[in-house]
């Protein structure tokens, strides 16, 4: 299944190989990612939602990014491991998706580097915690759409 409105093909913007973090966590040099998953389908659709207020309110975009990213950012600060390095990543992603009013910065950093075939190399977090990441990730970029006034289909 592709998720459009990001970019074809373009993973969950950075969520899909979680080795494009800025830094990567130890042990973390790739994840599961079920392409199938339901929170993959309910997030794809909530990412063009906010895709569609970025273009359509602009201001109403930097106000649902930036309540996502401190959404994010404190969800981040009661986990650990994965789950807190992933929620980081994405909250520094949505803050600065916030701040340019923009949906490029949402956008994958790029392969990350010692992969090959696609392949992420090395230890995986459980589909348990990424299933629970794109979770927490879904409810906040649901609730951001809320609060900026774009009601959910």
């Amino acid at each position: 299944m592709a998720i459009d409105g990001i970019g074809a093909g373009s993973g969950l913007w950075g969520i899909q190989g979680m080795g494009n973090l800025p830094s990567r966590p130890e042990g973390v040099e790739g994840m599961p990612f079920p392409e199938d998953s339901a929170q993959v389908s309910a997030l794809g659709e909530k990412m063009q939602e906010l895709a569609t207020l970025a273009k359509d309110d602009p201001e109403a975009f930097k106000q649902a990014t930036a309540a996502i990213a401190e959404d994010l950012d404190n969800q981040a600060g009661e986990a650990s491991g994965f789950k807190a390095d992933a929620l980081k990543h994405m909250a520094d992603k949505f803050s600065e998706a916030s701040e340019t009013g923009s949906m490029e910065a949402l956008r994958p950093d790029g392969p990350p580097t010692g992969q090959r075939g696609g392949q992420a190399m090395g230890a995986r977090p459980s589909r348990d915690a990424f299933e629970e990441v794109m979770s927490i990730m879904t409810t906040a970029v649901e609730d951001g759409l809320q609060g900026s006034g774009e009601t959910a289909a």
